[in-house]
């Protein structure tokens, strides 16, 4: 049986590391403009994953180190989703994003080729309710049970997507 999955709020956090200490430099001091582009090249895959309710916030950060580069995705308003279709959705991003970033990073800086992890996926706690995709009368205990069960197996999926793709 297919579950739905209402959320709210933060869904996601990617995490992706590019390793490359002699670029780390030239990346954080260029802060202003490289996160509007990274913004502008992941946006529009979210908004196609996603029908446009769930959106990639604004707020692209860097941290040192290798250079790690956080993107949140937040949902537009309470949104409601087939379980398999966000984790569907999630699993193609982690996919297509390490290339849309090399490709941002080839034509500002054409040095060799730059390591790029694939994303971590860090699932946000926003599933309020989970219930059966087809409408059919269900308990409040069944309801309960599926929340906990949509829940945990988002948990589950985060920790696989983290660490196999």
């Amino acid at each position: 049986m297919s579950c739905e999955l209402e959320l709210d709020g933060v869904v996601a956090v990617l995490r992706t590391v590019v390793h490359d200490p002699e670029f780390e430099g030239q990346l954080l001091n260029e802060e202003s403009r490289l996160p509007g582009e990274i913004y502008a090249a992941v946006r529009g895959m979210v908004t196609e994953q996603f029908g446009g309710r769930i959106e990639l916030s604004p707020e692209v950060e860097i941290e040192r180190g290798s250079v790690v580069i956080l993107m949140t995705l937040v949902t537009v308003g309470r949104v409601i989703i087939e379980y398999g279709a966000l984790m569907a959705g999630l699993r193609e991003l982690s996919r297509l994003i390490p290339d849309r970033i090399r490709r941002i990073l080839g034509r500002r800086h054409p040095f060799p080729m730059r390591i790029i992890e694939p994303p971590q996926v860090i699932l946000g706690p926003t599933v309020l309710v989970a219930r059966p995709a087809k409408r059919r009368p269900v308990s409040s205990a069944m309801t309960v049970a599926l929340s906990a069960v949509g829940g945990a197996a988002l948990i589950v999926a985060g920790v696989l997507l983290g660490h196999f793709l």
